[in-house]
């Protein structure tokens, strides 16, 4: 059983807990912290609380103004030393008095991490249930890389003409090489994706494996199940064949990468979470991409792949 936080010295989840506990119920404590460092749990309780509570002052303490690029990647609206306090504090006072962000999971530590997340309606005028890429130095954000999905968003039709979206996303402003561990396995995934080697990617997974693409919203169970799929849809996946990787993040506990595709995806580039085992098997891949550039009938094909013939 957990138990509830009393009092705001507690500043850590009990040993062994897998829910992030926010203090006085401000956003719902639904977060996944299996795969994550009691520090980075830690930051980003106090980051969602400052958020939640439309905090800029102390919001804006979580970021290294002199380095930060933070960027959503559906509209290209970028923030960096120049812009990000007068946007930010221009965008919160923009939110509905209950709007809400909170954590949905969090996975790695407090070097770079990633995390999975909702924001209310009423923060910007659609549910945004998106992922995020964090990379850190000394115990603040230097990168955020945001990723949702703005088809049928309507607050997806504010975005940047395609001349003035940014096509570097500032991840050679990061120092700190990313953990081996995670980086291996993502250049091994990254490799039979890309050329349609779905025995290859069985290879990296548990057997009891999810895959979970959050932009088609389908769910597949299983090491065999997903290998099937990836024999009938790879070469159609947007992160599939000609997919570049952008930036890895996270540790031996999981991570994410950021890719960019190849001529004629369905999306410009996207997103893909992993928790890992302590065997380094995959148990969790969670693809993330914009599908506002995809047609109806696009969107229909991808998903009857998953249907077993």
């Amino acid at each position: 059983m957990e138990t509830p936080l009393h009092s705001s010295s507690d500043k850590l989840a009990p040993p062994g807990t897998t829910k992030m506990r926010p203090e006085h119920s401000l956003y719902p404590d639904v977060a996944d912290i299996s795969h994550a460092t009691p520090a980075l749990v830690e930051f980003l309780r106090y980051y969602f609380q400052a958020k939640s509570s439309h905090d800029a002052d102390t919001w804006i303490k979580d970021f290294d103004i002199s380095k930060i690029f933070y960027i959503d990647t559906v509209l290209g609206l970028h923030l960096n030393q120049e812009n990000f306090e007068i946007l930010t504090r221009s965008v919160m006072a923009s939110w509905d008095a209950d709007a809400k962000s909170y954590p949905l999971r969090i996975i790695a530590d407090e070097h770079s991490a990633v995390m999975f997340f909702e924001d209310t309606p009423t923060m910007f005028g659609t549910e945004l249930r998106g992922i995020s890429a964090l990379d850190m130095e000394n115990g603040k954000v230097i990168r955020q890389v945001d990723y949702w999905d703005g088809r049928r968003a309507a607050l997806a039709s504010g975005r940047l003409p395609l001349g003035q979206y940014p096509s570097d996303f500032k991840e050679s402003i990061v120092k700190r090489a990313s953990d081996p561990v995670i980086r291996d396995i993502v250049n091994r995934l990254h490799a039979a994706l890309s050329t349609g080697d779905s025995s290859a990617v069985a290879q990296l997974l548990d057997v009891d494996a999810i895959w979970e693409d959050r932009t088609t919203r389908t769910i597949l169970d299983g090491r065999l199940a997903i290998e099937r799929y990836l024999s009938r849809a790879s070469s159609t996946l947007p992160y599939g064949a000609g997919t570049t990787i952008r930036h890895v993040v996270g540790s031996a506990q999981g991570g994410d990468y950021e890719w960019i595709c190849g001529p004629g995806a369905a999306a410009r580039h996207g997103i893909t979470a992993l928790k890992l085992n302590e065997d380094r098997l995959i148990t969790l891949i969670s693809p993330l991409w914009d599908a506002s550039y995809a047609g109806d009938d696009t969107m229909a094909a991808l998903i009857r792949l998953t249907l077993e013939p």
